[in-house]
This record gives C-alpha cells, sequence and structure tokens, in this order.
C-alpha cells in the first residue's frame, strides 16, 4: 500500500478501453529499474490480443534514455503482433526528452491531451480513472496530494469529488443531477467534470476547490471518455492538473 511517508518511484495499471485496445497508466520514473515492469505488463496484454497499446504518460516526472529505448521497444512489439503503440499523453518532461532526441516524428506527441501543461512545467499532475458503470474511481498518489489528502486515506469517490467543490461555485451553478443534491441513489455523468457533453474526444475543464483545510485550489481536469458501441460512456480516464499559481 502507497503512504504518504514513502510514495513508490514509479507505479503502473492498465486498464482496458476496448478489447483490442490496452492502455498504460504509468507515473513517477521511468529508468532501468520500473522499465522492465512496464514491458512485463505491456507484454502481456499485446499476448491477450489487445495489440492496440495506448501509453498515459502524463503523470511521468522523469524519464531517462532507457526510457526511451523501452518505447522503442514496445513499439517494435507492437507492430510486429499486427498492432501499434500511441502516447495519448504526456507531461512537459516526456515531450522535450521526445523532442531532443529526434522522436516525435514516429511516436508523436499528443498536444492535444496536455493543453494545460503546454503553458510550463512542473505543474503537479495526478492521474486518475474513473469506471461509469461502476461509479468507481481509481486516483494515483499524487491525485490525493493534490486534493489535500494523504495518499490512500480514504477511497476515491464521486462523492467525495464533488464534496471538495468550492460552494461559490456550486451555488452559481445550480445543482444538475440527484448526487449533487445529496442523494445517494444517482451519480453526476461525465459532463459534470468534463464541463459540457462528452463525445469521446479529449477535454480539459478547470474547476475551483475547498480542501478540508480551507485552502482554495484550482484544479485542470483532462480526460477523455471511452464510448461502448451505442455510444453511452463507460469510462472516463485522465489526470489532474494543480494550476492554482498559473
Amino acid at each position: 500500500m502507497t503512504t504518504g511517508a514513502n510514495p513508490p518511484l514509479f507505479t503502473v495499471r492498465v486498464t482496458v478501453p476496448a478489447p483490442d485496445r490496452a492502455r498504460v497508466h504509468v507515473g513517477g520514473e521511468i529508468d532501468m529499474d520500473s522499465g522492465p515492469r512496464i514491458e512485463e505488463l505491456t507484454a502481456h496484454q499485446i499476448a491477450a490480443g489487445r495489440t492496440r497499446v495506448e501509453l498515459d504518460l502524463a503523470a511521468v516526472d522523469f524519464m531517462d534514455s532507457s526510457g526511451i529505448h523501452m518505447l522503442l521497444r514496445l513499439r517494435r512489439s507492437a507492430m510486429a503482433a499486427g498492432g501499434r503503440l500511441d502516447l495519448v499523453a504526456a507531461g512537459p518532461r516526456v515531450v522535450r526528452l521526445l523532442e531532443v532526441t529526434g522522436l516525435t516524428g514516429i511516436l508523436p506527441v499528443p498536444r492535444r491531451m496536455v493543453p494545460a501543461l503546454d503553458a510550463g512545467t512542473g505543474l503537479p499532475t495526478g492521474s486518475y480513472t474513473w469506471n461509469l458503470q461502476t461509479d468507481s474511481w481509481w486516483w494515483s498518489p499524487e491525485t490525493y496530494r493534490i486534493l489535500g489528502l494523504a495518499p490512500d486515506s480514504v477511497r476515491p469517490s464521486t462523492r467525495l469529488m464533488l464534496s471538495l467543490r468550492h460552494p461559490d461555485d456550486t451555488a452559481a451553478g445550480g445543482s444538475a443531477s440527484g448526487a449533487d443534491a445529496g442523494d445517494p441513489a444517482e451519480s453526476p455523468g461525465p459532463r459534470t467534470f468534463a464541463g459540457g457533453d462528452v463525445d469521446g474526444e479529449p477535454f480539459t475543464s478547470r474547476h475551483r476547490l475547498l480542501l478540508a483545510d480551507g485552502t482554495t485550489r484550482t484544479v485542470a481536469v483532462v480526460g477523455e471518455v471511452t464510448l461502448d458501441a451505442a455510444g453511452e460512456p463507460v469510462q472516463m480516464t485522465g489526470f489532474f492538473v494543480d494550476v492554482t499559481d498559473d
């Protein structure tokens, strides 16, 4: 279990947006120690037939040359299986390294997924996944910290997210759902956090939060909503960026 005193140097997990797609979410550091674990998880997904590999590196705050070699090996493995490797999110440190090494030609930088980070560097960034079918969340350790919480100190939930919204903004925006009004039987849809209708394209929205200690914080929510065959949203994945001082 992650603790606030001893956070891991890296985190990695896999979500499956579609039968042939695997999204690998990495946070922290990519180096000679973490690279093999990332490759192992990705190879397992490719062997299972999920040959379209999507890398979410939004929460990566360090990557050395071994990480570049890892990306190239993953790309070769996916292509050998008849698939592809795509970067769906990347922070400024990863973007700079790809640009310096001249690899943006074969690993295009997904700038439309990182608009909140284009203006500067060093912004605290945390990853999240929201399963809309089960209304369950996953937060990276940095997401907890952005929200003023110790990692793993509470269970992530939609109700907790809504409780952190600044009351002035809530009053101005009104109540859009039963959950907004405190009805535990209902949960708001992704448009509550996306700031508008969702259509499967990446989005960015800003929200003002009032943390438990009285601190006001502005957070950019960047993400993408996965739709099922009927066009209904089933999952939202992306990251929170603390832009309070931006």
